[in-house]
């Protein structure tokens, strides 16, 4: 192609295994790291035209509502010492149907901000 891809025709070029012009390239970053007052977006649209601009290959997110268990389901939180002492965190799903459980470890940057969401879920009070 003369003018070279545009993103879709990069990323469709890729999915396909064929050779596009250059690897896609997808910054999945949020403002607070990447604020300059030429470089400012407050949603995701935005946010795609500052990266475009930028050469990358922006995408755009369609998020689901949060999907929440049905009254069936309970749900256990808890944090441990485990035998070693480190801190282990864990989440229980108790369904009709069995069990679902998770144990990880919770390291010193665990509840650092850039774990969002799955520290929001288990450990406040969101999901319940």
């Amino acid at each position: 192609m003369a003018g070279g891809y545009t993103s879709r025709e990069r990323y469709l070029a890729a999915f396909r295994h064929e050779e596009p012009d250059r690897v896609p390239l997808f910054l999945d970053i949020g403002p607070p790291g990447f604020f300059t007052r030429e470089i400012n977006w407050f949603n995701q649209f935005e946010r795609a035209l500052v990266m475009l601009e930028l050469g990358c290959d922006p995408m755009i997110n369609i998020w689901l509502p949060t999907t929440m268990p049905g009254p069936e389901v309970e749900i256990k939180v808890w944090r441990e010492k485990g035998p070693d002492g480190r801190t282990l965190l864990g989440k229980a799903f108790e369904t009709p149907k069995g069990t679902l459980r998770q144990i990880v470890e919770e390291t010193p940057d665990w509840c650092n901000y850039r774990h969002a969401f799955w520290v929001q879920r288990t450990l406040g009070s969101d999901a319940r």
